[in-house]
């Protein structure tokens, strides 16, 4: 039996068609957190700002790979797998930089945080840069961040500090938001690991 051409219009037209039904969002979205942003985190327990010393901030680097709006698994040591659904709501290499900066002027104690690159009028007292090789969530539940960092006294009254921060911390879930937590967790345990090491230096 052939259908006419009205017929096939109005089944094309019609809601009701399966294929042509609008699909519900399953995208979930998903925001590192700055240390006073945290659960449980009064930012009273953090260090106010006791210097009018200025850190800047950068170059701070990210693998390639992370550098995506799907949340990251790496399985296997070597394979990785993007969600289908965990999305991050702003770039992440732009999210890891504005904690950093939050989370390092709270741990050290600076008046004011200025990001790479900067104007030579703003120059700062100090400069840490960052770059990571590892930070993401493993198939195991674990976020891991792996750094290499140092510390520059770019008024040239200390040497460099130079250190390697490997940070391991369970995610509650498989979700974005729980990822998110975690790794905002440890990043603030980077930014305290940094903050401790310039407060060794004379």
């Amino acid at each position: 039996m052939k259908i006419g051409l009205p017929a096939f219009l109005f089944a094309l037209a019609c809601p009701a068609c399966g294929f042509l039904a609008p699909r519900a969002d399953e995208n979930r979205f998903a925001v590192l957190a700055s240390v006073d942003e945290l659960p449980g985190n009064a930012p009273a327990v953090a260090a106010e700002a006791s210097s009018p010393q200025r850190l800047g901030l950068g170059p701070v680097t990210l693998p390639e790979y992370v550098r995506r709006s799907e949340s990251v698994t790496r399985v296997d040591g070597t394979r990785l797998v993007l969600s289908d659904t965990e999305r991050w709501a702003e770039p992440f290499d732009r999210a890891v930089v504005r904690v950093l900066a939050a989370d390092l002027r709270r741990a050290t104690g600076a008046g004011r945080v200025v990001l790479h690159p900067w104007y030579e009028s703003d120059r700062p007292d100090l400069q840490v840069e960052i770059a990571f090789s590892r930070c993401e969530r493993t198939e195991t539940g674990q976020v891991v961040v792996a750094a290499h960092w140092c510390v520059r006294d770019l008024a040239g009254q200390a040497g460099p500090i130079e250190r390697d921060s490997r940070i391991e911390r369970p995610a509650a879930g498989p979700e974005g938001a729980s990822t998110a937590l975690a790794l905002s967790q440890a990043l603030a345990e980077l930014t305290r690991e940094i903050a401790a090491a310039r407060a060794t230096q004379p």
